[in-house]
């Protein structure tokens, strides 16, 4: 007798798994019981088994399970899809839910042919797999209906009639582009970026509620030495600033737009700025067009021309609270010259060590390395001086020395967290950041003395027992600093041990060590 199983309450789909943790993880937080029992899953996984109990997730509410797929179709571009495939219940759920059909993803990619006779077993399974398949375009809008759209275009150049696909497709979006949110344009030139834009946003609509614009120009399937080189005049986007709308975040990754002759962006509050090409003199002068700039992060970011010059001018972001810088010491401490932010609350910088400054200028003593070094500590300490509000500081691979370190951490007063990742510093440091009673003189300005959360990665010179009188000075009873409730080391080796010493000689008071 042949038994037919039913579809619909199918229990233990593969499918369904990668939902489990996140179910679990909801369960803690609601009085619902998610927990299967051994006697279930024995059940379930029995297929002689007469009686079939459903899994818990099918017994969750409809509105706990649409949010469970909602989550998933933000990690997973194919996760709508394959929910309607798990079974009936999940099906009905799916397609009644418009929040999970809301991120779209159109890939405009050729398609890689594998010769079936010569592949193997992971590759047919790959091809036989549900995941990865071009899917229809209308009938994701359409089950998408009236929910906030989150859209992702990508566009290689290999794709045959590109330039007809991607017109086709984006003039079908243009009923759709008032309830675009969240836009990201991956293409291989910066032509196809203002070509999308132009036609998605050619008729001026001023309810457009835009957060999230994000363009990504990569050339990573042109080999290195036939790519166009990023500083000629013409690798920008031309028509950015005519058809792009007003978007509260501006990610730029590899393209960036035509500097403007005047205006500002009154709305955008976060700029990502990441592996483009723009000197310091025209950067300074596009901060002045973000009066609400909250973040900026600039990542990879290149000198476009190194005749161009200084800046002539200075721009005061009021309203900035977060800065993220990581690129080479030279355009790190124009960048600090030129910028005042008196309410920054968090600052993170990288450059490129010690290793650029020998580039630079060349072999040095031991002696003139501080003064490499100084005019960064200079910029950076200026820099500090002017945000008093200051709670966060990480400072890696920065060519800085303990003198000039202690001066911006006297500029500090509100600094809670300090990360110091790759630094050239050492008992000056540890001894400068004691309370005055525990460097036996007289009163005076305590450096940060609310600081409670330290970091120390790879830095060589400081040595275990240094270490160990700072905390025992700032976690004392007695002393006029906040104590140091939790610290985070790496790669030091003198550090070894570090938690049993400090139960022996701090007390109580000590501070939770994560050693990584």
């Amino acid at each position: 007798m042949r038994v037919t199983r039913d579809r619909s309450r199918q229990p233990f789909s593969p499918l369904s798994q990668p939902l489990l943790g996140i179910v679990q993880a909801m369960s803690s937080h609601t009085n619902l019981s998610l927990s299967p029992r051994s006697s279930e899953l024995q059940a379930h996984q029995d297929e002689n088994s007469e009686t079939k109990r459903p899994f818990p997730v099918n017994s969750l509410p409809m509105e706990l399970l649409a949010q469970v797929l909602v989550f998933w179709s933000y990690l997973d571009d194919d996760a709508p899809w394959m929910a309607s495939i798990v079974c009936h219940h999940w099906r009905n759920v799916a397609l009644t839910t418009n929040r999970v059909w809301g991120k779209i993803t159109l890939k405009l990619a050729p398609e890689e042919e594998i010769e079936t006779a010569w592949a193997d077993e992971e590759t047919l399974a790959q091809l036989t797999s549900p995941r990865g398949k071009r899917r229809p375009h209308a009938l994701w809008f359409q089950r998408a209906h009236d929910a906030e759209l989150s859209l992702h275009i990508i566009a290689l150049s290999s794709y045959p009639r590109l330039n007809l696909e991607l017109y086709d497709i984006v003039t079908g979006l243009q009923k759709q582009a008032e309830d675009i949110r969240r836009l990201t344009l991956s293409v291989e030139s910066n032509h196809l970026a203002d070509f999308a834009l132009s036609i998605l946003f050619e008729a001026p609509n001023p309810n457009r509620k835009l957060d999230h614009l994000e363009i990504e120009v990569s050339e990573k399937r042109v080999p290195k030495e036939f790519r166009i080189p990023r500083f000629h005049e013409d690798a920008v986007l031309d028509q950015f600033w005519v058809y792009s709308p007003p978007a509260k975040v501006l990610v730029f990754r590899g393209g960036l737009p035509r500097q403007r002759s005047s205006g500002v962006s009154g709305q955008t509050h976060t700029l990502i700025l990441e592996n483009v090409p723009v000197s310091a003199r025209r950067f300074i002068s596009d901060m002045a067009g973000f009066p609400s700039l909250r973040s900026l992060t600039l990542d990879g970011v290149t000198e476009l021309n190194l005749i161009s010059g200084l800046p002539h001018q200075s721009v005061n972001l009021r309203h900035l609270t977060n800065l993220s810088i990581c690129v080479d010491t030279s355009y790190c401490s124009t960048v600090l010259k030129c910028l005042t932010a008196p309410r920054l609350e968090s600052l993170s910088i990288r450059n490129c060590g010690l290793q650029e400054l020998r580039l630079l200028w060349g072999p040095q003593e031991n002696n003139t390395w501080f003064d490499c070094m100084a005019p960064f500590g200079e910029a950076l300490e200026a820099f500090v001086r002017g945000s008093t509000t200051l709670r966060s500081l990480k400072l890696d691979r920065c060519p800085i020395d303990d003198q000039h370190l202690l001066r911006v951490l006297q500029a500090a007063p509100e600094l809670q967290n300090l990360s110091m990742i790759f630094l050239l510093i050492g008992f000056p440091t540890m001894r400068g950041l004691l309370p005055p009673i525990s460097r036996n003189c007289g009163a005076g300005e305590v450096p940060c003395p609310q600081l409670q959360h330290l970091t120390i990665e790879n830095c060589s010179s400081i040595k275990k027992n240094d270490l160990l009188n700072l905390l025992k000075a700032r976690c004392a009873r007695r002393s006029d600093c906040a104590p140091i409730t939790e610290l985070t080391t790496f790669g030091c080796k003198d550090l070894v041990d570090l938690e049993s010493e400090l139960i022996t000689h701090v007390g109580p008071r000590r501070p939770h060590v994560i050693v990584l």
